[in-house]
């Protein structure tokens, strides 16, 4: 365990997350239930870092202000994933 990220409140359900950092060793196996989770992605971090923008979206009335990654193979990570990535990569890589 290396430590926890800054809570991140979600757009929708207003939940909040209070994401922490590990390492693994090895490649993880993944076994996500077919209930909640469609696919597992994985994406190198200088990717993630390359595909990182800042965006605006009307949604509900209300609007998204934060980060996405439009990935390459057509999806885009986006909500509070993107903000835990966001910050991850700051951490990472010291930059604001």
């Amino acid at each position: 365990m290396l430590g926890a990220l800054a809570p991140v409140h979600t757009f929708v359900s207003a939940i909040l997350i209070v994401p922490f950092v590990g390492l693994v060793a090895g490649d993880p196996v993944f076994a996500p239930s077919e209930d909640e989770i469609a696919e597992v992605l994985a994406y190198p971090l200088d990717e993630l870092e390359a595909a990182e923008t800042t965006v605006e979206w009307p949604r509900d009335r209300k609007v998204y202000r934060g980060f996405a990654y439009p990935m390459g193979d057509g999806n885009t990570i986006w909500g509070a994933t993107a903000g835990i990535l966001h910050q991850l990569l700051e951490r990472l890589g010291g930059r604001p």
